[in-house]
């Protein structure tokens, strides 16, 4: 998801957000990350500077969920469940 915020951070007072396909590039670095700390589940914060550089922020394996669809929400919970 893609996120701005009233301030530079983007999931306090978030103004505006849309789904996005994440990058082939990001899927493999978020996997890589989720098998070597053994993570259920994983997301990174990623800050775009004004030139279009992405940057690592951090990592949450508690990551929160809020603008994303329902039905997203609970197939993820789905997810957690099962496993």
């Amino acid at each position: 998801m893609k996120r701005k915020g009233k301030y530079w951070k983007a999931n306090s007072l978030t103004q505006e957000y849309q789904l996005i396909e994440p990058e082939k590039e990001w899927i493999e670095k978020v996997k890589l990350l989720q098998e070597n700390i053994n993570a259920d589940i994983i997301a990174i914060d990623v800050l775009e500077t004004e030139k279009g550089e992405k940057v690592i922020v951090e990592y949450n394996d508690i990551p929160g969920l809020s603008g994303f669809p329902e039905d997203a929400k609970l197939e993820l919970a789905s997810i957690v469940k099962n496993k």
